[in-house]
């Protein structure tokens, strides 16, 4: 592993968008089976406004979800789920952070709030396989600003442990965490089996690579069970589509131009692709593809928002999550 390019790319890239990993597949996981926060008028609150500014894409409103999840938290201090909650915000605050206007100072505190807070919400939840997913992507972030090599083991050994608890969620976690990397690296490599193997996993099957085809596999969705990270949720309403944007993105930075586009084209599968906001950005995508190699190589943002990948653009959590 080059960590000095690691570092440079963590710099420069990663925190602004790799972190939104966590805000695409199923991120803050569908609905179903969810821990729920104790029945206080704080907690009910602060429920409410962070669900409402998440899906609304309220980023003048992140303030007040803040200060409501803050309060529900002074109220309930071992509250895993206000715990977590306030984990995503910063980290939401951090992945967009062009959207938000955030400054490089305001970037580093996001991270270093996120990375105490997940670390605070597995202590009193160790077996909830999402907190150990994004504990493990604020643990990567930080050791590779700080060129720790000791420290992106720990954290490979904490995703490989969320891997084994939710495979259908943590491997695209484990996969887009590194979609930033070089695309000639081992570790985009690593990431491109890991999304593989995310497909594997929900279809149940081992999906070709060479013609990834799903016209079948969108009759199986459930709103139940392990699956349920696969598919579109009440928490996650364009889950399926932006997972299929991430992919196609990966694979159009690797070269694979004929296969990006299949990819892409799988989101048209979904029931709701066509009030998706973010449409017209996919269809570009299978457009642009072969333009967009060259791109996506580079690790320079672009000027344009619609031409980044998707973990650095400005949708990089609201391509699942924006109702």
């Amino acid at each position: 592993m080059n960590l000095t390019r690691l570092s440079e790319i963590a710099r420069h890239t990663g925190i602004l968008g790799a972190v939104g990993v966590l805000l695409t597949t199923g991120i803050f996981a569908n609905a179903a089976n969810a821990t729920t926060s104790p029945s206080t008028t704080a907690a009910q609150t602060a429920n409410e406004r962070f669900w409402s500014t998440l899906h609304g894409a309220d980023y003048a409103g992140y303030p007040a979800a803040l200060a409501a999840v803050e309060a529900a938290l002074a109220e309930s201090p071992q509250d895993p789920v206000q715990v977590a909650h306030l984990g995503w915000l910063h980290m939401w605050h951090l992945a967009e952070a062009g959207s938000f206007a955030s400054t490089p100072q305001d970037r580093a505190a996001d991270l270093k709030s996120a990375g105490e807070y997940f670390k605070q919400a597995v202590k009193l939840k160790p077996d909830e396989a999402r907190y150990l997913g994004f504990y493990a992507t604020t643990q990567f972030f930080e050791s590779a600003l700080a060129s720790d090599t000791a420290g992106l083991q720990r954290a490979d050994a904490t995703m490989d442990r969320a891997v084994r608890l939710w495979p259908e969620f943590n491997l695209f976690t484990a996969g887009y965490i590194h979609s930033s990397d070089p695309y000639d690296s081992p570790e985009y490599a690593t990431a491109m089996k890991r999304m593989w193997r995310n497909v594997d996993v929900c279809t149940g099957r081992r999906v070709s690579r060479e013609h990834p085809q799903f016209v079948q596999y969108p009759a199986t969705a459930t709103t139940v069970g392990p699956k349920r990270a696969c598919w579109n949720s009440s928490i996650a309403p364009h889950n399926f589509e932006g997972f299929f944007l991430n992919f196609g993105d990966m694979l159009v930075k690797k070269g694979d131009v004929a296969l990006a586009r299949q990819m892409y084209a799988n989101a048209r599968l979904s029931k709701t692709y066509q009030g998706w906001v973010y449409r017209p950005v996919l269809e570009r995508r299978i457009t642009d593809a072969e333009s967009n190699v060259e791109v996506f190589k580079d690790s320079a943002p672009s000027a344009r928002s619609d031409s980044q990948m998707m973990v650095q653009s400005s949708f990089a959590c609201m391509a699942c999550h924006r109702r």
